[in-house]
């Protein structure tokens, strides 16, 4: 088993928190037992012969939403009442009052839990109806069902399997520990914040000494789950979610030749998000299957290629209560180069690198302004090391790279149209240094500085980690 300590800053993500997901098409979806539906479905009638009232239930309302509330008298019957409203229990004056028929509307100026009391004199029968309204326009952007999207299919783009890759079936190791490999990354407060595991059939049969860790044929598995901490800024007002992911693949592969590799996958990944200021969750669950290789172009170049399709079912519990479902229907591709490059000593390993994640919503009717998301990366870069050998058995291998980065925003961005190819972060310098024993004990220190060449964008990180044998 490996353990990994990282140590490095948590990254400030994009606002996205879903305040009121689909304002505008939430009727359509929502399935909703409490807020604006609740109000909106309760028609209240309160009987003529003696002064009678009626209280609503406490739901939770949203700055902005609006209450049209009328009271009518049944038929030519004349009949007197009120409407007055409460907050957190606290009754205010009443907001009508006097003979039906009367109307009004009430705009919650900041969330909370309202009541509504209803009153007759008994004079006449008396109905009461209210019409909520949530407040779409006052929605930021960033709490779009893109926006959610984005964020998970960006994590979902970060997490290339590692099994995919040719270099896998060199690998024969001689112990379950080494057939098997785990890895836990903890936090500076020695939290672990991911784990992954790894192994195959034919890594299995070798460590058991089998035939089978010849054959051509193979399967393989490979999981990972990570919990995370997401700060958000949103028109100024800072906000913070706990969340977790987390994916299974499933591979079996055929090695055609010893340069060719190709195989089919199938993907399960699963997103969660949890917004401490609102009490709130929006989560996801999807899948995809399809196609890789990896291929040995020339000596010390490698080309890994992947697509995928499938789909994933989501879901937000919005702070009034309702839950909004939507599906959507998504597509992958991945395409990298790496080289491996010997000079004088000094090992060279220029990337290249493309991932592109396409989501679709499975009924755009409901949403007219979003048909989808598209989230995609270019990306090319380069690093140099060296590795100096010690009489004792160990080495120190320093490390220095190169890299540089552009957003696509759809596929036709490779026409260079303006808004569809940007490098908005620049490049990235990084430098560190591996020191590794003959026990297998290595100890890794770097740091990097990104938006080199950028006027409006600057960060650095850096990193320490320990990976030690646990056998």
């Amino acid at each position: 088993m490996i353990v990994s300590i990282l140590r490095q800053p948590i990254s400030i993500c994009s606002w996205g928190v879903f305040v009121s997901l689909f304002a505008g098409s939430a009727s359509a979806l929502a399935q909703s037992t409490s807020g604006c539906s609740t109000l909106s479905a309760e028609r209240v009638s309160l009987a003529q012969g003696q002064p009678s009232s009626h209280t609503t239930g406490a739901v939770p309302l949203l700055t902005g939403a609006k209450l049209r509330m009328r009271m009518v008298a049944d038929g030519e019957s004349a009949g007197q009442g009120d409407i007055a409203i409460s907050e957190s229990g606290e009754t205010e004056a009443p907001l009508i009052a006097g003979a039906a028929p009367q109307e009004t509307l009430f705009v919650v100026p900041q969330d909370g839990l309202y009541a509504l009391e209803f009153r007759s004199d008994g004079a006449a029968p008396l109905t009461f109806e209210v019409q909520c309204e949530t407040a779409a326009a006052s929605f930021s952007p960033s709490a779009s069902p893109e926006a959610f999207v984005n964020r998970r299919t960006g994590r979902l783009l970060a997490e290339t399997p590692a099994q995919i890759n040719l270099g896998r079936r060199g690998n024969k190791p001689d112990t379950l520990d080494k057939a098997i490999k785990h890895k836990v990354i903890l936090d500076d407060e020695g939290q672990p914040t991911k784990l992954s595991v790894a192994t195959s059939l034919q890594n299995l049969a070798a460590a058991e000494g089998r035939n089978l860790a010849d054959s051509k044929f193979d399967l393989w598995v490979e999981g990972r789950v990570s919990q995370f901490e997401q700060k958000f800024n949103d028109s100024g007002i800072r906000n913070k979610a706990e969340g977790n992911a987390g994916a299974v693949n499933l591979g079996a592969d055929y090695l055609v030749k010893p340069g060719l590799l190709i195989g089919a996958l199938a993907q399960f990944d699963q997103y969660r998000e949890d917004y401490d200021a609102f009490n709130t969750t929006s989560s996801s669950q999807g899948v995809l299957f399809g196609p890789y290789a990896s291929y040995r172009v020339t000596p010390g170049l490698v080309l890994d290629a992947q697509v995928a399709w499938g789909d994933s079912d989501n879901m937000s519990e919005l702070p009034d209560g309702t839950q909004v479902n939507f599906e959507t229907e998504r597509q992958l591709l991945r395409g990298r180069l790496t080289g491996t490059r010997q000079l004088l000593g000094l090992q060279f390993t220029p990337t290249a690198a493309l991932s592109v994640i396409e989501d679709r919503f499975a009924n755009p009717e409901a949403f007219p302004k979003e048909s989808g998301s598209f989230s995609g990366h270019l990306g090319l870069g380069s690093s140099v090391s060296y590795r100096f050998k010690l009489d004792d058995g160990s080495f120190v291998q320093p490390k220095a790279g190169l890299s540089t980065g552009w957003t696509l925003e759809s596929l036709d961005a490779f026409t260079m149209d303006d808004g569809n190819f940007s490098n908005t972060a620049g490049a990235k310098a990084e430098a560190g240094v591996t020191i590794g024993t003959v026990d297998g004990v290595s100890i890794q220190a770097g740091g990097a500085i990104e938006g080199i060449g950028q006027s409006d964008y600057s960060a650095w990180n850096g990193r320490v980690s320990l990976t030690a044998p646990l056998n």
